[in-house]
């Protein structure tokens, strides 16, 4: 409730600064991805897993970090489908994007 509440302002000036309330929106997911990953991983819905995670790679600009937990769950639900081809191309395509992390 507390992070929603953080939101209010951004939600109810005239005026509000996209990029706060676009890092304000990344800690809120960051945080509670861990509790997303146990909840998907634990019922084994993959899918879903790999649907939300590319959802959100792609929902946010990641410049200033890098989205190493989110994609790291990604190419494990790919994996965990099946998808070792897709994974694993993946993992390569990350390593070459994120060579300074």
């Amino acid at each position: 409730m507390e992070r929603a509440v953080r939101l209010i302002p951004y939600l109810t000036e005239d005026q509000f600064d996209v990029d706060e309330l676009e890092q304000v929106l990344k800690e809120i997911f960051m945080n509670d991805i861990d509790i997303l990953k146990d909840e998907l991983d634990v019922y084994e819905i993959y899918p879903e897993l790999e649907a939300v995670c590319r959802k959100l790679l792609k929902l946010f600009t990641w410049e200033k970090e890098y989205p190493s937990e989110i994609r790291f769950l990604l190419a494990s639900a790919m994996g965990n489908q099946g998808k070792t081809q897709e994974a694993r191309k993946y993992c390569e395509d990350w390593e070459a994007d994120e060579k300074d992390n």
